[in-house]
């Protein structure tokens, strides 16, 4: 009997210390709506986080935000020869696939499709090709190159005595500026054809094989692109993130979640240490059971 009277205020105690605790634990995520009676709200209702998410958000994300993950942390985390790294070879794999064409390329990059825009390219490099051929010195190329040929050809013949070096100049300024004027009024369609049927030839090409075509293999195309991402990082990354509100970003995610998935993700972090207040709670029960025996 005497045993009972010392053992009960113990377990009484602890099962209160635990029951407490755990109640108090259960309460931080329950209920996750208000309770009301008689058209008033009861006390401790919706449960503290429920209650008090907005406010918990924007904390956690003013402490991820200023404290835990800054924007010089996030620099300096891209500049980490293991993020470029990985980067420049899944980019220089990718470029040096023998899948990948010239077509497919401008495809994935291309809104209006890979028809169009190798049809724009034709004309832009046509374009090109005509306004350089336009600046040629056609009466200058003449001169260096058709005079002497044509003296060279005449030689030793009768034509020799009616042509010379001075009669075929007079004739260079004229024809060369009959040349670069043809040029310029039926350059396009002179040229369009031929470039054309280089782009053709090119969208058969893999991506590889035109790189290889110019002695270019896959370990130069990592260090450029590696080379690239050092700069556009160093250059750019910190402007980017001016626009980048951490923050703002972990409040907006903390508020969107629902206190299920709060619960959850709490319990997962916590189980163990939560489960600890609940025993430490029926240890204190306890002691103060054995301390109410003396008493």
């Amino acid at each position: 009997m005497n045993i009972i009277r010392i053992l009960l205020p113990i377990a009484v105690g602890a099962l209160i210390g635990y029951c407490t605790n755990y109640i108090a634990i259960k309460m931080l995520f329950h209920p996750r709506k208000p309770v009301t009676f008689m058209g008033k709200t009861l006390p401790f209702t919706p449960g503290v986080i429920p209650k008090n998410q907005s406010r918990i958000a924007q904390a956690v994300g003013s402490a991820v935000g200023e404290s835990l993950l800054t924007s010089e942390d996030i620099v300096e985390a891209l500049k980490s020869d293991e993020i470029k790294d990985a980067i420049a070879r899944e980019t220089a794999s990718q470029i040096m696939n023998p899948e990948v064409t010239l077509v497919s390329c401008v495809e994935k990059f291309s809104p209006s499709g890979a028809s169009e825009t190798m049809e724009k390219l034709g004309d832009i490099l046509t374009e090109k090709v005509v306004e350089g051929a336009s600046r040629i010195d056609y009466t200058d190329l003449i001169s260096k190159t058709a005079v002497p040929a044509i003296l060279q050809k005449v030689q030793n013949s009768m034509l020799a005595m009616f042509v010379n070096e001075n009669m075929l100049q007079s004739f260079v300024e004229p024809i060369g500026d009959s040349v670069r004027w043809y040029m310029e009024d039926n350059g396009t369609e002179i040229f369009r054809p031929i470039v054309q049927n280089e782009i053709d030839k090119m969208q058969d090409l893999s991506v590889n094989e035109m790189l290889a075509a110019v002695k270019v293999d896959e370990a130069f195309v990592e260090k450029t692109v590696g080379d690239l991402y050092d700069q556009l990082v160093e250059e750019k990354a910190q402007e980017a993130l001016k626009h980048f509100h951490i923050a703002d970003l972990v409040e907006k995610k903390v508020n969107s979640m629902n206190v299920e998935e709060l619960e959850a993700l709490t319990m997962s972090v916590m189980k163990q240490e939560l489960q600890a207040v609940i025993n430490l709670g029926a240890l204190i029960g306890a002691v103060i059971g054995i301390i109410n025996i003396f008493i």
